[in-house]
């Protein structure tokens, strides 16, 4: 049997199903409108997170009233700039979206550790592509009318 080998710190995220500091394709997958144990507002996201081989994993995020900065880092990274913008954000938006997040372990002595959610990444801009050359259409060019059949029955 042939494997790749593993550092020990590597094999006890393996155990414990934790995946590695990265960046993960997500799809958020459920949003729910909450109050959070201070009062505010928020929005409970269960999120998806892709790795390079295919598999998935769920983890939960919350965008809360009195953290703006994470509702920006989430609009932007899955086009709802537009809520960072106007101060409204609904559970139903978020369901489907998709982006990039980069994904960390946050340790807890408590409840184990456990793969969180760092931030959220705004994708790059697309380069613009050259503009075609200018061509002359098809349907501009003109041609010889030749033989026209005027006993069109109507």
């Amino acid at each position: 049997m042939r494997f790749t080998p593993l550092t020990e710190e590597e094999a006890r995220q393996q155990e414990s199903g934790l995946w590695p500091d990265d960046f993960y394709d997500y799809e958020v997958s459920e949003a729910t409108e909450e109050v959070s144990r201070n009062g505010n507002e928020m929005i409970h996201l269960k999120v998806w997170i892709f790795n390079k081989s295919g598999q998935r994993k769920m983890l939960h995020d919350y965008l809360v009233a009195t953290a703006q900065w994470k509702i920006h880092q989430f609009g932007a990274s899955c086009g709802l700039e537009r809520a960072a913008e106007t101060g409204s954000l609904m559970e139903g938006e978020c369901v489907g979206r998709t982006g990039l997040c980069e994904v960390g372990i946050e340790k807890n002595d408590q409840f184990g550790d456990r793969n969180k959610i760092r931030r959220w990444i705004r994708p790059a801009k697309p380069t613009p592509s050259p503009a075609p050359a200018a061509v002359r259409p098809a349907d501009k060019v003109k041609h010889p009318a030749g033989d026209i059949d005027d006993e069109i029955p109507f």
